[in-house]
């Protein structure tokens, strides 16, 4: 679950202060703070996909298995989906509607 849970934290936290800087004036901080937010939501997602990996080599059963495989391709699907989310923050900037 690292990576669903890594992207719904960088929507959760991005969009309010992307709001916040574009209204209060603070849009020298804006991208720094975008980009610090996903570069983290990332690395949470590549965590859990590495931690599920390991455990798919490492288990003998097949639900065991089949569990840490759905982990590995979750985590993969939703790095992905961070990343996709994180383009606007490179190509939108000083508060573009």
């Amino acid at each position: 679950m690292a990576g669903p849970l890594a992207w719904i934290v960088q929507l959760s936290l991005s969009y309010p202060i992307a709001q916040l800087a574009c209204h209060a004036g603070f849009a020298s901080q804006h991208p720094g703070m975008l980009h610090a937010i996903s570069a983290a939501a990332l690395l949470t997602a590549f965590a859990g996909l590495l931690l599920a990996w390991t455990m798919w080599k490492r288990r003998v059963e097949e639900r065991e298995r089949f569990m840490a495989l759905l982990g590995v391709l979750s985590s993969a699907v939703f790095a992905l989906v961070v990343i996709a989310t994180w383009i606007p923050s490179f190509i939108m900037h000083n508060c573009e509607a």
